[in-house]
């Protein structure tokens, strides 16, 4: 509609608008062409809807008729939703939604199409904006993205600065993303494997697993993890390169798991680990769970997709920010590495003087205590019940830690409270059967039990149990315990500086490498490539890979830029040196879990 003033009188006239796209060159005089609208189309932009027309093209000289297909409406900018192109999107919408999604994962559809319509009729405009079509489409045109970047020579799914030594892998789960049951529509996802696995492959993988090996199931954690994961790779030789790993419980995580667990297993205690709390996954937990509550809705092909765009969304941002993020890392380890490792030895020093343990027993007393965690010292006629007690306790300990974090319902939290209240009965007959005929001495202290479970936090102190004390002990555990953590703070702190430097310089090498697998895909179009594309495809495809380039070249002058100014006046020429020369900082053991 437009207003049109006629004899001093404006008036609402509608007019046809034609959709702006690019017009084919013809031989014919251009004078003798004659446009004029085709078939109707709608369109929708970051300002809304518009009732558009195609543009019908004919010559009036040689009678050729030209309207746009698909290739001239996607050169355009436009993304058709469907074979006959009937509705038209615009990228930039697109764009500007993955955009907003990334930055809020929560913003649902329906609030984005609905400011889209209410742009609309800010315009003067009518009409809906179907929100099936637009998320269809949207995924599709995120999937064909997907594709180009991997032509690009782009990773989406890999960390530049692990490539190619990670010091670690973080494994969790996420509960929150559940998925409500109430579309039954099964459809295929448009992206299969990269981020989350297909069935297909999972349910192959579990089905061979069970079959050689007897399952446990409710003992997934890595105390009990890693010898099952030993006891399958017998089995399953393809399994073993798995076994070159070390494995690790989280530093938080580890505090709901026995005293022996922690000194065995907790990445605080492992020489190479650094500051690396096992916690890092939990970042992005927390991103896409407030995708939890527009995806549980979708149906499930939607929501792998819709669930691998933000994952891509959250990488790229992580990609782009990397440098600037480890060069502050960086700063703030030397700046503060002097005082809190004088803080740690200050503290050290303190708890030898105060155990009366000499300088040259630390060393003996960090082994006694190793020692004493690998040894199992469970026996007798109450092995059993020794076992129950301990599993009874950790149970409870990492229920109630996880209650409000898995939980988001009260119905829930009742039941479970319930439960949790009644495996506290069961551990107090257990402990009270125990001590029962035992002397003082080795009787287990409910009141202390009593104060562990009832504690709103977790206690960082440990928790010995009477048939775990050595009977000749000259020191007690619990005081060589204190030496122990004081040493391994001391020794993370030293190791963290030579793995911030290791994971620049893997970061720098990783650019280097991607730009010269860019100019190796250039060469191998330009000399005749990719046979199943069309010239025109080919001379585009070269033209996304010199951007491609030409970005890689920026972000590496960036990033150089960013870790000298950060390292110093002594910085190293990052991408000509080898990556062991500068470990010599501190011993970084192999890969851990």
């Amino acid at each position: 509609m437009s207003l049109v003033k006629t004899n001093d009188m404006f008036t609402l006239r509608h007019q046809d608008r034609l959709l702006p796209t690019g017009r084919p060159s013809h031989s014919c005089n251009p004078k003798g062409v004659t446009e004029s609208i085709g078939r109707p189309v709608i369109f929708v932009c970051i300002n809304g809807r518009y009732d558009l027309h195609l543009p019908k093209r004919v010559c009036n000289t040689c009678y050729y008729e030209w309207t746009p297909d698909w290739g001239d409406l996607i050169r355009s900018g436009y993304w058709p939703a469907s074979v006959n192109g009937d509705t038209l999107y615009s990228t930039d919408v697109f764009k500007s939604f993955e955009d907003l999604k990334t930055v809020a994962p929560g913003l649902s559809r329906q609030a984005f199409l609905q400011m889209l319509e209410r742009r609309t009729q800010h315009y003067g405009r009518t009409g809906k904006i179907h929100g099936d079509v637009f998320q269809r489409s949207f995924l599709e045109y995120m999937a064909c993205q997907y594709e180009c970047q991997k032509m690009m020579c782009e990773e989406p799914f890999s960390c530049p600065a692990c490539t190619p030594k990670m010091l670690a892998v973080s494994v969790d789960g996420n509960r929150k993303q559940y998925r409500f049951r109430l579309s039954q529509r099964i459809d295929e996802p448009l992206f299969k494997g990269p981020f989350i696995m297909e069935d297909s492959a999972v349910t192959d993988f579990v089905d061979k697993v069970r079959t050689n090996v007897k399952c446990t199931p409710g003992k997934d954690i890595a105390c009990k993890y890693w010898p099952y994961l030993e006891k399958v790779a017998k089995t399953m030789p393809e399994l073993r390169p798995l076994l070159s790993m070390q494995p690790f419980l989280s530093v938080m995580h580890a505090k709901a798991h026995s005293t022996k667990c922690e000194i065995v297993w907790s990445g605080r205690n492992l020489e190479g680990a650094g500051s690396t709390a096992g916690e890092e996954v939990e970042m992005v937990n927390s991103f896409l769970s407030r995708c939890a509550i527009t995806t549980k809705y979708m149906t499930k092909s939607a929501r792998n997709d819709m669930l691998t765009v933000h994952a891509m969304g959250w990488n790229r941002r992580k990609q782009e920010n990397l440098h600037v993020v480890l060069a502050k890392r960086y700063v703030k380890i030397i700046g503060h590495t002097i005082t809190m490792l004088e803080g740690e030895t200050q503290k050290m020093k303190d708890t030898c003087e105060e155990l009366g343990c000499p300088e040259d027993k630390v060393q003996q007393w960090v082994n006694d205590v190793r020692d004493w965690a690998t040894n199992d010292n469970t026996s007798g006629d109450n092995q059993s019940l020794q076992r129950s007690i301990e599993q009874l306790f950790l149970g409870l300990c990492q229920k109630k830690a996880c209650l409000y974090r898995q939980t988001d319902s009260n119905k829930i939290r009742q039941l479970r409270r319930k439960r949790l209240r009644e495996e506290k009965t069961k551990l107090l007959a257990a402990i009270h059967q125990y001590n029962t005929g035992q002397p003082p001495e080795t009787e287990i202290q409910e009141e202390e039990v009593e104060r562990r479970l009832s504690a709103e936090q977790q206690t960082t102190d440990s928790l010995i149990w009477p048939w775990e004390v050595q009977s000749d002990e000259s020191v007690s555990i619990l005081a060589q315990k204190k030496v122990f953590d004081a040493y391994m703070g001391k020794r993370r702190l030293v190791e963290e500086r030579a793995i911030i430097v290791r994971e620049m310089r893997q970061h720098c090498l990783y650019l280097r490498s991607q730009a010269d697998k860019i100019r190796m895909q250039m060469q191998h179009v330009s000399c005749g490539g990719h046979s199943d594309m069309t010239q025109e495809g080919r001379d585009g495809l070269a033209s996304l890979l010199k951007k491609r380039l030409a970005d890689v070249d920026t972000h590496i002058q960036h990033l150089s830029s960013a870790y000298s100014l950060a390292i110093g006046p002594n910085a190293p020429q990052w991408p000509d040196d080898s990556v062991e020369n500068h470990d010599q900082d501190s011993d970084i053991s192999d890969d851990r879990m």
